[in-house]
Formats: C-alpha cells, structure tokens, sequence
C-alpha cells in the first residue's frame, strides 16, 4: 500500500463511531479531527489530566474575536444540551478524580504552506502561536474562566497540570509525517518525550451528566468476530482502565469487521476493568461478549447504552 493509500485509509470515518453519533447525539461526544479527546499522563499509565482540543478557524498569531466558549462548543457539537452534559461531566471528573478536565482551543491550520508543517512552522512560529486554556473545574460566577497563551507558555501549562518538569523538546518523530491537526504537530515538537498523550475515540455520557463511559473503537476484520482478540497497546489500555477507575467510570473496548454498522451488525465488547502488565497475551481483565448492534433483551450495544445513560 502507498503512503498516500494508508493516509486515505486512515483518514476515512468509522463506520461505529458514525453509528454512535447518529443514534445517540446528545449523549456520544467523539474524538473526531478538530475535536480531540486526549487523555495525558506520566510514567506511562498514571492519568493526570482529560482535554477536549478544538480547531478553530482564528488568527493563529491575533486570536479569537469575540467567540465565547459556548459558541465554539455549539458549533462543533450543534446540541446545547450534549454541550451542557459535557460540562457538567467535566466538573464531575474534576472533582472525583482532583484532576483538571481542560478546553484546550487551537488554530485549526493545515499543511497549506508547501504541504509540509515543517513550512507551516515557518509562517507561524510555534511559541507565538495563541491558544485558548478553559479549565472546567474553575467557574467565575458560573462563568469558566479562559487564559490566553503563547505556544511556549501553554508548554508550561500543561507540565503545571501534570505535575511534570522536563527540559527535552519534542518527541523525536518525523515532523513532516501525516498529522491530522495543528496540535497534534505542536505537541510533537513541543513537549518532551517523556509525557503520555492518548486519543480518546469517544465519550458517553449518561442524561444526568455525571457519568460516563470512555470508547476505545477497532476496526478489523482480520480475524473476524469472534477470532479477533485485542493485541498491543497495554500501557494504553492501562492507562485508561485507571483513568475510568479513578473516576469510578467505565471503559468499553468495541470491535467491528470495517462494515457499514446497522442495527444487524455484530461487534466484540470488552468492559475492561484491569489490565495485567505481566501477562503477554490475555492481558485484559474482562469478559468479551459478541453482540449484535440492536436486538430485544440484554445482548446489544444499543440496550447496554440506554441501560447506562439512564444511571
């Protein structure tokens, strides 16, 4: 497969974080490009911090004018109420977990100069480059608080959030490789290697606002359901398994064969309560059951989330 080929493929939507969004848009907040789930951490698998990061079209080097942050959320997600349901949650986390849950606003640039960020970095300077911080659990008579800040001073920020001092800058990966956002380049070449940044596929959120399930998404149909097993990313998973524990949440693993997902497809699930680093295969503590996306009683996806967005 060519370079191009494989971005392509990368690039083309999944077909059940399209189904989550169609069916539940008030309550399914998905980690698409230009609205980034992230989860960060150190020393791998020790949560420390939740962000949402938006692209926005600004002025990377004068700002926003006159945008609040609920314009941007309502535009983005276009429900006033998965907006306030997200909010809420954010306070919830913040507050079960003593860890920040934090907006982070980016201008949404492209590779447009020379089709290489490296000639983006040229045009914008990354330590000039503004960006919005909203934390969630800070409120000014009920108003979230933003600061404004250069690239070099959200560096900063975030090492402050995660409780972290390190002086090595970027991670050593190939500036120029497929990105699919200007954060995601930022980041790369700004913070040190040493600092976990995890993509998040998605968020459910219950009606009250106070609980919530992180999704993790895996496309393959090579092996099929029910032959496919989940291989890699240990530290990942045990990142996240801790992070929703911590938050006394839940974390669903969802597997699909890459077909277009209607009510009769078929999916693995994996609610994962511990992963065992010590394991090589079968690290995950959980019990797999296949379902289908929607059939009457308990075996399927849609009646496990109606159960659970009711809590």
């Amino acid at each position: 497969m060519t370079k191009d080929s494989e971005e392509l493929t990368n690039a083309r939507k999944d077909e059940l974080d399209e189904y989550l969004k169609r069916n539940y848009p008030e309550n399914y907040i998905s980690g698409e490009q230009d609205c980034n789930l992230l989860l960060w951490g150190k020393n791998g698998t020790e949560p420390k911090m939740f962000s949402l990061n938006i692209g926005v079209e600004y002025s990377p080097l004068e700002g926003l004018k006159g945008k609040t942050i609920g314009d941007i959320m309502n535009q983005k997600y276009q429900s006033n109420s998965s907006f306030k349901r997200l909010m809420k949650y954010g306070e919830e986390i913040s507050s079960k977990s003593h860890m920040p849950f934090v907006i982070i606003v980016y201008p949404s640039l492209r590779e447009t100069y020379g089709g290489k960020w490296a000639d983006t970095e040229r045009v914008y300077n990354r330590k000039q480059v503004l960006f919005y911080w909203f934390d969630i659990s800070k409120k000014v008579n009920g108003k979230i608080e933003h600061e404004i800040l250069k690239g070099e001073q959200l560096r900063k920020r975030i090492y402050s959030a995660l409780e972290v001092c390190f002086n090595d800058e970027g991670t050593g990966k190939d500036e120029n490789s497929h990105l699919s956002d200007y954060f995601h380049f930022w980041s790369r070449q700004t913070l040190s290697r040493n600092i976990t940044k995890l993509d998040i596929d998605g968020i459910i959120i219950n009606n009250l606002g106070n609980k919530g399930v992180l999704v993790e998404i895996k496309r393959s149909s090579k092996p099929p359901i029910p032959d496919w097993k989940p291989k890699y990313d240990k530290a990942n998973y045990k990142l996240e398994s801790n992070y929703a524990k911590r938050i006394l949440s839940y974390f669903w693993l969802l597997h699909h064969e890459s077909r277009p997902c209607d009510d009769d497809e078929i999916i693995s699930f994996y609610n994962i309560v511990d992963v065992d680093e010590a394991q090589s295969v079968d690290f995950i503590i959980s019990n797999e059951t296949i379902l289908k996306m929607s059939v009457a009683g308990n075996q399927s996806l849609k009646e496990k989330i109606s159960k659970f967005i009711d809590e």
